[in-house]
């Protein structure tokens, strides 16, 4: 056992006014990310990350060992857990105690036995320097604003639906510094966002845009705008899905990204121009559904033809994205799980990121290391903004001529960004969900992107 890790004891024996055994630490080792338990009088002790941190254990190797932990003490019977950590790098305590929160969550509220699981609410205290208080404080902000967005995502779509997200919305932002906007499917009309209410057409619940503004503004003239997709359940409309698609209730995580995102400005007190935009449809199978073939014009009069009633996502999109420009955009980042493509590049690993400025690229990307969540940059060439051309109208939504799905998601989007306005466009279809435990988090909803958008 290192001198290092000796003083971490002491630290500890100090802080609980206790004196631990010397024998019970005989055979622990200085490997990275090793986990041990061990138990003492009363109470356990879980011991992780005891390699030497700047020769061996890299941040995302302590950020899987908290993981780890923190799903081993959800299935505790203790109720009261201490939690030290002896780095003093600030990203490093934000991300062990972000992760800690996150890897203790579970979605169990319509399971009818879950008094008798051995999930047990836990109160928990965060040991460390004092002078890290604003940074704990602000990590539990953040760790439990990403639940609440999972605790959205994760709800069935039988329960998730225009009416239901505009309930939710307004109570979160109820006496708040956020102000809350709906444009109702009259509203629509009247404007012209027509390719959001033709998604929405085969469903029966209500299309509707809802635009989240800051009050806590500034002098600036220009906005930041932030866009979130939000099909609350999508059967691919005519071009019906195969398979299992039972987890198309997440195609709104975009939108629950966007409410997270805007629920942490609020709690920090952020000042800014910040614009959110949630166009939330349902993309259904009726008599009234758009068709392969219908042409429809967008918000910016630019005509679509909708050769895929499956690519909907960047119909809604496109009516957003070109809608922003009334807000006077200094620059728009959208959120989407917008194509199986970008699950098939890079599994559930990595968001794939494009835009059309260099440097925005480039402050997202270091956004996303801080909060250790992989993302990558594709292009989008001309050769692939050429085949979004139709032959019957400026613009198709899908073309059959070319095989790289979420670069053709993005290159349709690109028609719709307002002249000389920088844009970054995420799509996380890869990594907003899992269908089964991994050795970090519970199945479900991940809320990947949140923390990335929140450092940018």
């Amino acid at each position: 056992m290192s001198n290092k890790y000796k003083s971490d004891i002491t630290s500890i024996e100090k802080n609980l006014n206790i004196t631990f055994p010397k024998k019970i630490f005989e055979n622990l080792t200085d490997e990275c990310c090793e986990i041990k338990t061990i138990p003492f009088d009363k109470f356990s002790i879980i011991l992780g990350g005891i390699g030497q941190l700047k020769n061996k254990c890299s941040i995302e190797d302590l950020n899987t060992t908290i993981s780890k932990i923190g799903k081993m003490l959800v299935k505790e019977s203790s109720k009261k857990i201490m939690v030290s950590s002896f780095n003093n790098d600030k990203n490093y305590i934000a991300n062990q105690l972000e992760n800690l929160i996150l890897s203790m969550y579970k979605f169990d509220k319509y399971i009818d036995n879950k008094k008798n699981a051995p999930y047990i609410k836990k109160e928990i205290h965060f040991l460390c320097d004092t002078k890290h208080k604003i940074i704990v404080n602000n990590s539990i902000s953040i760790g439990n604003i990403t639940n609440v967005v999972r605790d959205i995502v994760n709800e069935p779509s039988n329960k998730t639906n225009s009416i239901y997200l505009e309930t939710i919305v307004k109570k979160l932002f109820a006496k708040s510094n956020i102000q809350v906007k709906v444009l109702n499917e009259s509203e629509l009309k009247k404007k012209g966002l027509n390719l959001i209410l033709g998604v929405n057409a085969g469903s029966k619940f209500p299309a509707k845009m809802i635009i989240l503004t800051n009050k806590n503004k500034t002098a600036a003239k220009k906005s930041k705008i932030f866009i979130g997709k939000g099909v609350t359940f999508d059967a691919g409309g005519l071009n019906i899905k195969f398979d299992d698609f039972s987890d198309m209730k997440i195609d709104m995580t975009g939108v629950s990204i966007v409410i997270g995102l805007f629920m942490y400005i609020n709690q920090a007190n952020i000042k800014g121009n910040f614009v959110g935009m949630l166009p939330i449809v349902e993309n259904m199978i009726d008599a009234k559904s758009i068709r392969p073939g219908d042409i429809i014009t967008a918000y910016n009069k630019k005509t679509v033809e909708i050769v895929d009633t499956d690519a909907e996502g960047r119909l809604i999109l496109a009516d957003a994205i070109s809608y922003s420009n009334i807000y006077n955009p200094e620059y728009i980042v959208d959120v989407a799980t917008l194509t199986g493509s970008a699950a098939n590049i890079f599994g559930d690993l990595a968001i794939v990121l494009f835009g059309n400025n260099t440097k925005l690229n480039k402050k997202m990307t270091d956004s996303s290391s801080l909060a250790c969540e992989k993302i990558w940059e594709l292009p989008i060439w001309n050769d692939y903004i050429k085949c979004t051309k139709s032959k019957i109208a400026d613009y198709k939504n899908y073309s059959t001529d070319i095989k790289a799905g979420a670069i053709m998601g993005a290159a349709f989007l690109h028609n719709f960004i307002p002249k000389n306005v920088n844009w970054i466009h995420l799509d996380i279809a890869g990594v907003s969900y899992l269908a089964n435990d991994s050795e970090t988090l519970t199945n479900g909803a991940t809320g990947y992107s949140l923390r990335t958008l929140i450092n940018f």
